[in-house]
């Protein structure tokens, strides 16, 4: 990758050299900034304190003489007839414990052996990917892991991890499901973890940054070492790379954390949020502020952060939280700039806000919006609850447990949210019309971190049923999710059944509520197999990989004369080089038998009653599908 060996970056900020260390801040508004330093994180009084000047374009910097390598930082700022309290600034690249004081670092300390032959580069097109999210904590914590570190970077990466009941945990588990990309929850330095002691109850998801550019601490070994969060963070990525699996960071750059906030906003009342026409802060992210990607401070700060990960922690793509809130102009200035190093850097996000904004939504970056930058994706919420059912109406059921109206939403889904005429756009959940320009705009999911994961959300639906028959619909809902066009997301331990405890947004409940139990891998080993299969199969046949909206047109067809509660759809002749010639996927919501005439070929079948088959031939012109159950037919 272009520029991927380059050292530790600092675009402003702190530049250090072994005889002098260069130091620069920007703040327009002060009078005078002192730099503080200090022997260690925890110092309440600087052992030395440094005037900076100030230039005409607002910045304050001084040359300091001296081996400044390890000692800790922050500055004051004379503002507003006062001084502030130490503070750091934005461009902060190494923090202590808590991210209250910065560190100097030297390139040598934060130096990994094989990160300069490191060359995945990650090598697929975003149609070939599949991605899971995971919580480094959530994914390693579990005293039946078998994990060594666990709730650390370098726990994801352990090799030849064994749960409790001896299956392949972590890394390896990931390896033998078969997903190409992990998008890993906010793993920036957040706000709501204090960094200083560990337990169960400590915990949060982490979307509350408080530094863009700084690794959170409570994931590495020493969080007080400036060093050591960034070393684990290199660690972790070079690991994932050479199992041949990519890294996406989970961004969030739409807010601060409440505390960062009021300091940035004392620093940078002009620049930095967005306001209202009355002055006061708008709160477009639900969270107490937004920030205003259009102006110029800002889209520089996001455009900067974004290529710091790439460039100095080889991150392979970014899904932004409440992406709806970048403006689009700053959002195509972000992937004009990841291109020039790599084209298969994903970019993707949410394409909503969390509440209202005084930016006029045509300029930004939500759903309907997604077809004016090509090559970024948007989150296929239309799809997500027309499989499932509502995200926020906990007993509302999808098309997987035989609601009958929600067909034409899958049908949205299944087309990767490109014009499709077969589609009835009038009755799509939240969309009345495509707002894909090619396939791999839209991200399919039906489960995330936020809300219930898909089997609670099963059993509140229908708390009665067999457990047997929940697992069937849940197989269903993973079936249409990867045989769908698009790019197919999982949520982590959606192959073992994972729960909750049917809470719903449970990001600051403990390990207890939130850890994967390892055990369910083997507990419901056929659900993992079933997952398993479904990915080698896409893997396998380009048909379900789609690139270009004019082949959904032309290869999908679907079979809307059926009743509701059953869904076909078929891709044929040989859709984007497949060979086989024609696949028909068939699904049944509801509980009873269907039985469905077959057009006259010579029908093979890959997948009947949740039951994979290398090459069994249909005997007959007639497929009968039991309740809740998914067929998979082809024609060679």
């Amino acid at each position: 990758m272009t520029l991927k060996n380059a050292s530790l970056l600092s675009y402003k900020g702190i530049v250090y050299g072994k005889e002098c260390t260069w130091v620069s801040v920007w703040a327009p508004q002060a009078s005078k900034v002192d730099w503080l330093l200090y022997e260690n994180d925890q110092a309440s009084l600087p052992f030395q304190r440094i005037p900076l000047e100030k230039n005409e374009e607002g910045y304050f910097q001084s040359k300091c003489k001296g081996d400044l390598a390890d000692k800790y930082y922050a500055f004051s700022f004379f503002q507003n007839g006062e001084w502030s309290p130490p503070l750091l600034d934005l461009y902060v690249t190494g923090t202590g414990c808590n991210g209250k004081r910065a560190q100097i670092l030297t390139p040598t300390a934060i130096d990994v052996e094989g990160w300069d032959s490191d060359d995945f580069d990650n090598p697929l097109p975003i149609s070939d990917a599949v991605i899971y999210e995971l919580h480094v904590r959530d994914f390693t914590i579990n005293g039946n892991s078998g994990i060594l570190h666990k709730g650390k970077y370098i726990g994801l990466v352990e090799p030849n991890t064994l749960t409790a009941d001896g299956l392949a945990s972590g890394l390896d588990h990931l390896k033998e499901l078969g997903v190409t990309h992990v998008q890993l929850m906010p793993v920036f330095d957040f706000d709501s973890v204090d960094e200083s002691y560990e337990s169960a109850e400590n915990y949060n998801w982490g979307y509350d940054p408080y530094h863009w550019m700084v690794p959170e601490g409570s994931y590495s070994e020493h969080p007080s070492v400036g060093k050591d969060r960034i070393v684990g963070f290199k660690q972790m990525v070079l690991g994932f790379h050479r199992a041949g699996i990519g890294v996406i960071m989970d961004l969030v750059l739409n807010h601060f954390s409440e505390n960062r906030f009021q300091q940035l906003a004392f620093l940078y009342p002009n620049e930095l949020f967005r306001t209202w026409p009355d002055g006061s802060f708008s709160n477009g992210s639900g969270c107490g502020n937004e920030v205003a990607s259009e102006k110029k401070m800002a889209r520089r700060l996001l455009i900067q952060t974004v290529l710091y990960w790439v460039k100095n922690f080889h991150i392979d793509g970014f899904r932004f939280d409440l992406m709806g809130l970048m403006d689009l102009e700053t959002l195509e200035k972000i992937k004009l700039a990841v291109d020039a190093i790599h084209p298969n850097i994903y970019l993707y996000g949410e394409g909503w806000t969390g509440g209202n904004t005084p930016m006029d939504q045509q300029h930004l970056a939500v759903k309907t919006n997604i077809h004016k930058i090509k090559g970024v994706g948007v989150f296929n919420d239309d799809f997500r609850d027309a499989v499932k059912g509502h995200v926020f109406a906990s007993l509302q059921g999808g098309f997987i447990n035989g609601a009958i109206s929600l067909r034409p939403s899958v049908q949205f889904g299944i087309a990767g949210a490109v014009y499709h005429p077969q589609i009835d756009y009038p009755k799509v959940n939240y969309s009345d019309g495509s707002w894909a320009v090619e396939p791999t705009q839209s991200i399919n999911y039906i489960s995330c971190h936020d809300n219930l994961t898909l089997w609670d959300k099963i059993n509140l639906v229908q708390p009665d049923l067999p457990e047997e028959e929940k697992i069937k619909i849940h197989k269903m809902g993973l079936t249409l999710l990867f045989l769908s066009q698009g790019v197919p997301f999982i949520h982590s331990g959606a192959e073992m059944l994972r729960t909750k405890f049917q809470k719903n947004n449970t990001y600051r409940d403990s390990d207890a509520i939130n850890q994967i139990d390892w055990h369910r891998k083997l507990q419901y080993k056929d659900v993992f197999t079933h997952v398993q299969k479904l990915i080698a199969l896409r893997k396998a046949h380009p048909a379900f990989q789609c690139r270009m909206g004019n082949q959904i047109r032309t290869h999908l067809y679907f079979y809307n004369d059926l009743p509701q509660h059953i869904l076909a759809f078929e891709l044929s002749p040989h859709a984007n080089g497949d060979e086989w010639r024609r696949i028909l996927l068939v699904a049944n919501s509801q509980s009873e038998p269907f039985t469905l005439d077959l057009p006259n070929e010579e029908w093979y079948i890959a997948l009947e009653s949740y039951i994979w088959y290398e090459s069994k031939q249909l005997r007959q012109r007639q497929l009968t599908l039991e309740g809740r159950d998914c067929a998979l037919l082809f024609v060679r």
